[in-house]
């Protein structure tokens, strides 16, 4: 089942909560927290505060990469590792 994520950019805050930005209205996304280890912590909300413009860029480079056969051919592997990636993220199929 394919589905729609909240619009990015994801904002973080100091205490690990991510939330989404739309005019007015901040959607929460998630909060990240380890009793543990606070260095970890943060770069895993980092990571997942950037996900929509990463998701975003991927799109794009396989966007560019398959403009013409010959970069289809010439980044098959890659394109293979970032459509499943983009399935992965989005929900839907490879």
């Amino acid at each position: 089942m394919k589905t729609q994520h909240t619009q990015g950019p994801w904002e973080l805050s100091e205490h690990g909560i991510i939330r989404g930005r739309d005019g007015m209205i901040c959607p929460f996304i998630c909060q990240v927290q380890d009793d543990h280890n606070d260095e970890e912590t943060q770069a895993n909300a980092s990571l997942i505060a950037s996900a929509p413009e990463l998701l975003s860029t991927l799109n794009r480079l396989v966007d560019c990469m398959t403009e013409n056969e010959d970069g289809e051919k010439l980044y098959a592997d890659w394109l293979t590792i970032a459509r499943a990636a983009i399935a992965k993220a989005t929900g839907g199929e490879e």
